[in-house]
């Protein structure tokens, strides 16, 4: 738990089996001592890299403005857009004053009617095990302790 190194135990720890050193089997149960030969953690993986890296569509922050010039670049006054779009005038005032943001099916309706662009592909960036352990090895309580006093 405090990533002190030396001989360390496997303990329950308030129902969940921990590797923790020999000053922290205090706040539970051993149950076994580990070899002399540095621990290793086993990862399991429980995603599919596909699933860790699938693409998530997200608006553009400003799609307000965007909205706005490319409806008034072709002429067209919200009512008549708003019609165009199949959509109440409020819906495209409250587009355009950045009071509400569109849903995906919407901003890809606009797209297609104004040939802008409003919704950006985003990949959330995919932490390997080696990445996460690069300087100090497996991340654990102590560590994020030390993070929040930062």
């Amino acid at each position: 738990m405090c990533g002190r190194e030396g001989q360390l135990f496997d303990a329950d720890i308030e129902g969940s089996v921990l590797v923790v050193c020999a000053s922290c089997t205090k706040f539970g149960k051993i149950l076994r001592k580990h070899s002399e030969e540095k621990y290793t953690p086993k990862y399991v993986e429980t995603k599919k890299r596909e699933e860790e890296t699938k693409p998530i569509n997200i608006i553009v922050s400003n799609y307000a403005s965007l909205i706005k010039k490319a409806r008034e670049k072709r002429d067209l006054n919200q009512e008549d857009f708003a019609k165009l779009l199949q959509e109440r005038e409020s819906t495209i005032q409250h587009l355009e004053s950045g009071k509400l943001e569109p849903s995906i099916a919407l901003a890809e309706k606009i797209e297609k009617q104004l040939k802008i662009k409003l919704i950006e592909v985003y990949r959330e960036p995919v932490l390997t095990e080696s990445s996460t352990e690069a300087a100090h090895g497996p991340l654990t309580i102590g560590d994020l302790i030390k993070f929040k006093k930062k």
